[in-house]
């Protein structure tokens, strides 16, 4: 990778979460342009992507001088997990870890795949970053010293998904094709409660409030679960929660798989491979309305914005489309010629200047906010050159 110049120009940072960017920046969307590609050397699918933004301590940043790591990017795919700064090293992706779990006397690296990431702040100046996939155990990995401090184990069968509570820089959720979602508490490095769905899962989010989340599963069942207060045991086993005291909800997406939910605005958004993606209220279960996603099917995580306003997705051919939450409104698609291969998760940056997206073969694609000044001189100097 070549260092540059840095040149980009950032959109306004949004006042507050609870408000939108004004309505006519959402035409800078349009103004994104392709700009970085890498690709990994493990050369497989880039299953997820997640930058640091570190929401609940977000209002400590000016009172207590914590460093912003809302430029820090991690990344999985095949056997490693691969840290990013996105802002100080110049205009482009610069690498600052990579981790390899493949034991070294293992060679079948398929046993050990990654799928999910997901952050843990600390404030002693170091920050975790947990990662799971095939081989059912939690990794935590601290990103100052470059190793792994712990492995959490109980799953059984390949994890699929790993989430960060929203308020308590302690607690991760894993979800598991073994059925059950585990919350744990890196801290005391135990897990403090097994919820048992009975079904293969697939995917979990917390509600904002941290006392529930939503899990989905491959044959599109959707569960609520409430998390229940935290009761100090003598012993270390973790107190189970069964699939009676789960709610169930409608079936929105018929029997398809569930890879993705997000909370947005006090609702919920879900998304299965066949690419139906709806916002809908998980109270009254009834649907707002559903944004039409043109691509064939697809594992694909998409994201929310910072401020709950918009939300980017990725295609089977390499496509990013952009939508208003609130209006299920197109305001673009994202895509080069070079980017053919199909998009497995994208996220945006803080302030929405710009959009990374990884997908297959191990390809990371990063769009960014160009102004029309720029654009207007590369069109220019297009008509000079031809």
């Amino acid at each position: 990778m070549d260092r540059k110049r840095k040149s980009s120009q950032d959109l306004q940072e949004p006042k507050s979460k609870s408000k939108c960017i004004e309505k006519d920046s959402q035409n800078n969307f349009g103004n994104m342009r392709l700009r970085r590609i890498i690709k990994e050397n493990h050369g497989h699918d880039i299953s997820q992507l997640s930058f640091f933004f570190n929401n609940k301590n977000i209002t400590k940043l000016t009172a207590t001088a914590l460093i912003d790591t809302s430029n820090i990017l991690g990344s999985v795919g095949g056997c490693e997990l691969s840290v990013y700064d996105n802002e100080h090293c110049g205009d482009h992706l610069d690498i600052m870890s990579n981790f390899d779990i493949t034991p070294s006397n293992v060679k079948d690296e398929i046993k050990h795949k990654l799928n999910t990431l997901c952050w843990i702040y600390k404030e002693e100046g170091d920050a975790l970053i947990a990662t799971a996939g095939a081989d059912t155990m939690i990794h935590i990995l601290s990103l100052a010293n470059s190793e792994e401090v712990l492995l959490l184990k109980g799953h059984t069968n390949k994890i699929t998904d790993l989430q960060s509570h929203p308020l308590n820089d302690n607690h991760i959720l894993s979800t598991s094709k073994d059925g059950t979602v585990r919350l744990w508490d890196v801290n005391q490095e135990k897990c403090l409660f097994v919820f048992e769905a009975n079904a293969t899962l697939t995917v979990s989010c917390f509600h904002p409030s941290g006392t529930a989340f939503i899990t989905g599963s491959d044959n599109g069942d959707l569960y609520e679960w409430t998390i229940p207060n935290i009761i100090e045991t003598a012993n270390d086993r973790p107190l189970v929660v069964s699939i009676k005291d789960a709610r169930i909800l409608n079936k929105i997406h018929g029997n398809s798989y569930i890879d993705c939910i997000r909370f947005a605005n006090g609702n919920i958004i879900t998304k299965s491979i066949d690419n139906q993606l709806h916002y809908w209220n998980s109270d009254t279960q009834k649907k707002i309305h559903s944004f039409l996603v043109k691509s064939g099917e697809n594992n694909s995580r998409f994201d929310v914005s910072l401020d709950e306003c918009f939300l980017c997705i990725g295609s089977d051919y390499g496509a990013v489309y952009v939508y208003d939450i609130q209006t299920s409104k197109l305001l673009a698609e994202l895509h080069h010629k070079k980017t053919s291969k199909a998009v497995r998760c994208c996220a945006f940056t803080r302030n929405c200047g710009q959009i990374v997206a990884g997908g297959e073969d191990a390809f990371i694609m990063r769009y960014d906010y160009v102004d029309d000044d720029t654009l207007k001189e590369w069109a220019d100097w297009k008509k000079k050159a031809d």
